[in-house]
């Protein structure tokens, strides 16, 4: 997703903590930025590596000499679109590159945002995953799509990657982008490293979403793009 390369990077990311809202790899996430340290840290951003890693304040709220205490796990994104309004303030897209792990947070004088030293969190399992579970995985995907009614584009993109891609990794941290998952279900998932362990608790939520007689349609962020996250 987008054209940074990870071996770029260097350890260090900025923060930008949003409580309510998981990023994860290989998902699109538009933000609206309007807050003067966000401003700032945009502006550093384009004007280096693009590069901004969302994570949510833990809950309830733990405050510290830094301000809110983070989870220990975010998602390193690039910013693949940005729109500058007059006033300041920016809409941007963030693609998801990776998870990251915090290690420590670093304090740069005259910076408003906070930043960390990261680990870049090495999945791992792919090979014991079972084809049965992903061709499972893609085929209820693609069903909650039909019965959601829409025919955006990235519904179009969607029913490309998942007819296309048996990358379990990729296809369950879609599936949780897209599901209107409590954010403390989705901080789980973006958590979980074992890539069949994903697997098998994304299948258990779709086995019972789709289980149920609700209105499913209404169980995702199927607008696209979805409305915009605020700091």
């Amino acid at each position: 997703m987008g054209d940074y390369d990870l071996k770029e990077f260097r350890g260090v990311t900025r923060l930008f903590p949003l409580g309510g809202v998981v990023l994860f790899p290989h998902a699109v996430l538009p933000l609206h930025i309007f807050e003067p340290r966000y401003i700032q840290m945009m502006n550093d951003a384009l004007l280096s590596d693009r590069i901004i890693t969302l994570i949510q304040p833990k809950s309830p709220i733990i405050e510290t000499t830094n301000g809110p205490a983070l989870e220990s796990v975010g998602c390193m994104g690039h910013i693949i679109q940005h729109e500058r309004l007059p006033d300041g303030r920016f809409n941007l897209l963030l693609a998801g590159l990776t998870r990251v792990k915090l290690v420590d947070e670093i304090r740069t004088p005259g910076r408003l945002y906070r930043e960390a030293s990261v680990n870049l969190v090495e999945e791992f399992g792919h090979s014991d995953v079972a084809k049965i579970s992903v061709d499972e995985l893609s085929e209820r995907f693609l069903r909650l799509l039909d019965k959601t009614g829409y025919s955006s584009n990235s519904d179009k993109d969607l029913r490309r990657v998942f007819n296309e891609s048996k990358d379990p990794s990729m296809l369950t941290d879609l599936v949780a982008q897209s599901l209107g998952l409590p954010p403390m279900v989705k901080q789980a998932l973006l958590n979980e490293a074992n890539v069949p362990n994903r697997l098998e608790q994304i299948l258990s939520i779709m086995r019972i979403l789709m289980g149920k007689n609700s209105d499913i349609s209404k169980t995702g962020d199927r607008d696209f793009p979805p409305k915009f996250s605020q700091n």
